[in-house]
């Protein structure tokens, strides 16, 4: 199964809300944990340049259950 996930994680400084310094503390904390090496990625395997064999060779190996961590597909030519 392959899926998308979309996060804007810039709400607060686009839509100019009352609390947006909460930003900052969130990317300040996260900044931290990343330096300690308490968050890391799950990415195990980049395949590039995003076209249709590109695709398709991520959707097989996502969906042979093989696939370990995320597969990013990247890399417009």
């Amino acid at each position: 199964m392959i899926s998308a996930h979309w996060e804007y994680m810039f709400g607060r400084s686009t839509y100019q809300t009352t609390d947006l310094s909460v930003q900052h503390g969130i990317l300040e904390e996260v900044s931290r944990l990343v330096d300690a090496g308490k968050v890391v990625s799950t990415l195990t395997q980049r395949l590039s340049p995003i076209h249709a064999k590109t695709l398709r060779d991520a959707h097989m190996l996502v969906s042979s259950g093989a696939a370990h961590g995320k597969v990013v597909v990247e890399a417009w030519q």
